[in-house]
């Protein structure tokens, strides 16, 4: 991607992303919905005035001079700097002069104080090494720094820095919730209500003839937090705070991760309120913002949370216009851990927003209840699938309901469809979920893939059915899903030993070479 390795300068147009920390969330909007990114310093789609994020080379850490300057050294250099500026024993010339030209900028900037930047440590340290992960640090410096200028001078020390970039901010991607006007779920099942088009749904009650769901996964919210409701009973399981760094997980921004957390998991057939996608999977809410806003860094260490604490599926209903490598390492992480990640295009009728701009993602656009695209969804070459997410009814507070407009509420059908595969197939990868839900959407916009909507919406049915299709059922050998009266004929017919060579004998289910009495025992324990 186009000006990621090094500062993201003014003469790229790459729009900078996300998240915001606490001096800025204080004086977030108060509205629900997020004005349109600005760049500039401290404002939604802008940067961080505060700091800026470095990743440094390897064998590199933050130090001091002989004389208690600030600087970048080698690993143990700064216990041979004696008064004044003489490197350690077989130190090069180089290596010294850039550490005192690196202690001179910080003085520059009055920058005190080098932090790690994600202070979530990855559980997989040899991943974590390998895609420099653990050598991301945040350069502190007094409110309103010129940190553009900053992390393009700071980009230029190249013996000691990698990357220096600012850190984005961002926040939810949602629209403030409209009237009443859509009867409920029409997402879920679309009978023409209010003035939509049947079947403009993801076609969900087809799906839960599949499956309603499994307690055993686990699906990780990164939001503003979540609510206790009552949708939600005995699934919600410890989350964490990025920002304060400590378990209050509870929603800062208007229930908007309350609503998204609903919208893919809410407790089915129970009497009370909605159905979410999944009735059984459970719930970590991670939360990553500071009210409505927040920093990449704070999604980063969100990102590996969720990861190491178990999460198979991160949805992520946010939109952030930076883009920093530092996120983009935590998002490698997760996907090569396993984890699948969904993200929300976002909502400025602009381009594809990060974290979901990444291939590592499931990009989610918005239609409406006529599979038409809804009118701020972004757009882009970027995009994977869309689903429905306008006038999303779901949860509020923690016994009540609402409708909210946005891809953070398409995000979470996708989301939830997503553990629904995986309670079929625990062993599908990311890339193998994903190709599933672009091949089974439905095209409701140009042919083909398009930059408005993707592949299509998404057809839970048809993606379940998909999943169900590859996975190999002892005993069908007539491959019609049903084990039954036809294969056991299959299984007679052919019963003794098998030909040569042996692949052409299906029939032998235990593989001992013959088709015989354990493998009719075999076929009799799948009947059905």
């Amino acid at each position: 991607m186009p000006c990621l390795k090094r500062i993201v300068s003014t003469g790229c147009v790459v729009l900078m992303s996300v998240g915001v920390g606490a001096s800025i969330a204080s004086a977030a909007v108060d509205s629900d919905r997020v004005a349109a990114p600005v760049w500039g310093p401290d404002v939604f789609g802008g940067y961080a005035s505060t700091h800026i994020i470095v990743q440094l080379e390897p064998g590199i850490e933050p130090g001091r001079l002989g004389d208690g300057r600030l600087t970048l050294l080698g690993v143990g250099e700064q216990q041979h700097q004696p008064p004044g500026l003489r490197g350690p024993a077989g130190a090069g010339a180089a290596t010294v002069q850039a550490a005192d030209m690196i202690a001179a900028a910080l003085q520059r900037w009055n920058a005190e104080l080098i932090t790690p930047a994600l202070t979530t440590q990855p559980a997989n340290r040899q991943l974590a090494a390998q895609i420099g992960l653990d050598r991301y640090y945040k350069i502190h410096v007094p409110p309103g720094t010129d940190t553009p200028a900053m992390a393009a001078q700071f980009a230029g020390f190249v013996t000691h820095i990698e990357s220096a970039e600012v850190d984005g901010i961002g926040g939810i991607a949602q629209t403030i919730p409209n009237d009443n006007d859509f009867d409920l779920q029409y997402a879920l099942l679309n009978t023409g209500q209010n003035g939509g088009i049947p079947d403009a749904d993801i076609d969900a009650t087809d799906a839960w003839d599949e499956t309603t769901g499994s307690n055993a996964l686990l699906l990780a919210v990164l939001d503003a937090g979540m609510d206790e409701h009552v949708e939600f009973a005995g699934r919600l399981v410890d989350g964490w705070n990025t920002v304060s760094n400590n378990g209050d997980t509870s929603d800062s921004c208007g229930s908007h991760g309350t609503h998204v957390g609903g919208i893919a998991a809410a407790t089915g057939n129970n009497t009370i309120g909605i159905a979410g996608v999944n009735w059984a999977v459970q719930v970590m809410p991670v939360r990553v913002l500071n009210g409505c806003l927040g920093f990449e860094e704070h999604l980063a260490d969100g990102i590996i949370f969720a990861t190491d604490n178990g999460a198979d599926v991160i949805n992520m209903s946010l939109q952030y216009y930076t883009g920093t490598s530092a996120l983009h390492s935590a998002v490698l992480y997760a996907d090569l851990s396993g984890v699948v990640l969904v993200a929300a295009a976002g909502n400025f009728n602009s381009v594809v927003a990060y974290p979901a701009r990444w291939d590592e993602t499931i990009a989610v656009a918005a239609t409406d209840n006529q599979d038409q695209r809804w009118s701020g969804s972004n757009q882009g070459p970027q995009l994977t699938v869309a689903a429905p997410g306008d006038n999303i009814w779901s949860l509020l507070d923690t016994t009540s309901y609402q409708y909210f407009t946005g891809t953070s509420m398409a995000t979470p059908h996708v989301s939830g469809l997503a553990t629904l595969m995986l309670s079929l197939d625990g062993s599908l990868t990311p890339d193998e979920v994903r190709g599933i839900l672009q091949a089974t959407a439905d095209d409701v916009d140009a042919p083909g893939f398009d930059n408005n909507t993707g592949f299509g919406r998404i057809n839970a049915n048809a993606a379940l059915l998909e999943v169900l299709a590859g996975i190999s059922i002892p005993g069908d050998l007539d491959g019609d899903g049903v084990v039954g009266v036809l294969d056991l004929l299959i299984l007679l017919t052919v019963w003794g030993p098998c030909p040569d060579p042996p692949d052409e004998c299906p029939a032998d289910l235990n593989g001992d070479g013959s088709v015989g009495i354990l493998d009719l025992l075999t076929l009799l324990a799948y009947w059905g």
